[in-house]
């Protein structure tokens, strides 16, 4: 079978975002659009967000700790944040760059949301 594993912490998307500005040391500033404005300037999307992401979930560990016992998370979200860091500056390092259209498109998209 396969199995997730996560913190048994429940983060909402504001905190993660708030954590990643942490570690990168810059304050993001933060743009809350609905799913369906999403899927109003990109219909491709309307399965993903308007279908599993639509509803809020919580993962557990249950299936995990059925199969190997108890196990407890010890890597909190801003200490892997800083261990994933090194290899997303190796990633930029090798050239990686966001999709133009993608990253166009996102750009219009918080340009026409910002209050």
């Amino acid at each position: 079978g396969a199995y997730h594993i996560t913190s048994d912490e429940a983060l909402p998307w504001r905190t993660i975002l708030e954590s990643v500005g942490d570690v990168l040391g810059r304050r993001p500033e933060i743009c809350s659009v609905s799913s369906a404005d999403l899927v109003s300037y990109q219909p491709d999307w309307e399965g993903p967000l308007l279908g599993d992401k639509a509803n809020a979930m919580r993962f557990d560990n249950s299936a995990v700790r059925e199969l190997i016992g108890e196990w407890t998370c010890e890597i909190d979200l801003p200490d892997g944040l800083q261990r994933v860091l090194p290899l997303v500056d190796q990633r930029l390092a090798a050239g990686y760059a966001p999709d133009p259209a993608l990253d166009a498109l996102v750009d219009r998209i918080i340009a026409e949301s910002a209050p």
